[in-house]
């Protein structure tokens, strides 16, 4: 489990900062989930394993021309290692249970959406409606007087 974590964006560094922007993020786009198509859910996801994709492309695209014009010059970092990422019974259980209520959120989220357009769109179409029968009475009286004046 911790291997796959260590491919997510926002988990590879093990920075908390990151850590916290990700879980954010990540959960975000699951209480979207409910209100989006699936296309546009896994877009959501898939949109950091893009970005910072093309962003390792395009750094190992700098350090190639570095190293082709003999300007490249690799800096040691001396930092400490990070801590493994332990996920205990009880964090796996918290978020598992964080997927479920953003969800469930997010499902009574659209659902209140959808009743508010089905709301609206009723009380548009009355207003349609009721604007119809005022233009068809105006009409028929333009055309009652129309009529009277021919006369």
């Amino acid at each position: 489990m911790e291997k796959f974590i260590r491919r997510i964006v926002g988990f590879r560094t093990n920075t908390r900062s990151k850590i916290i922007v990700a879980l954010i993020y990540y959960g975000y786009c699951i209480f979207k989930i409910p209100s989006q198509s699936i296309v546009t859910s896994v877009i959501s996801f898939a949109l950091p394993f893009i970005f910072f994709a093309f962003a390792k492309h395009g750094e190992a695209q700098k350090k190639e021309k570095a190293i082709k014009s003999g300007t490249f010059t690799e800096s040691i970092k001396s930092t400490k290692p990070n801590e493994p990422i332990v996920l205990t019974k009880l964090l796996k259980r918290t978020v598992i249970a964080s997927i479920v209520v953003l969800l469930g959120f997010g499902m009574i989220s659209n659902s209140a959406q959808k009743k508010q357009d089905i709301a609206y769109a009723t009380e548009q179409k009355a207003i349609a409606v009721k604007q119809a029968k005022t233009d068809a009475i105006a009409k028929k009286v333009a055309d009652d007087k129309a009529l009277a004046e021919r006369r």
